[in-house]
């Protein structure tokens, strides 16, 4: 934990003392915006960050991987599996990206340009929402399956 916020800090005076003649940027690079002052709380949500990129980047990357070895036409739930792991492999590896980042610029620059703002920043909200979104309809299409009467004429 230590050397993770030591290697955050190193990066951070990195970034802050580079010169930098990008007209995109939001705020001058060439100056020292000083040190950072996190938060215990911060250090947490850092600590989750890190465990989240580690296990959804193994974990949907081993279900894509043995999708993509297995794979054959079959039932929409499936579909819907493979869907939601390609989804959370993206969301697992860009959000703490975007958090590390926002931590190492103590949340006062963008370096990433105006595609970075309108393109990279958004995504991350986009995959995390799609993830949601495919595990509603696939609660909602396991409620339809269950709520199904297979021998409806024995059912009265």
């Amino acid at each position: 934990m230590v050397s993770t916020i030591t290697s955050l800090t190193t990066l951070s005076t990195a970034i802050f003392n580079q010169t930098s003649n990008n007209a995109t940027t939001t705020q001058s690079s060439s100056h020292s915006h000083g040190t950072c002052e996190l938060e215990t709380k911060t250090y947490v949500v850092l600590l989750g960050y890190v465990l989240i990129f580690f296990i959804g980047v193994t974990g949907n990357g081993l279900v894509l991987f043995s999708f993509r070895s297995f794979w054959r036409r079959g039932p929409v739930i499936e579909l819907l599996i493979l869907y939601l792991a390609f989804f959370n492999f993206l969301s697992s590896m860009l959000d703490p990206m975007m958090f590390g980042y926002w931590l190492v610029t103590c949340y006062k620059s963008w370096h990433l340009g105006w595609y970075g703002c309108k393109f990279v920043s958004p995504l991350c909200r986009i995959f995390t929402n799609i993830s949601i979104g495919i595990i509603l309809i696939m609660a909602r299409s396991i409620g339809v399956a269950r709520d199904r009467v297979p021998f409806p004429e024995k059912a009265k």
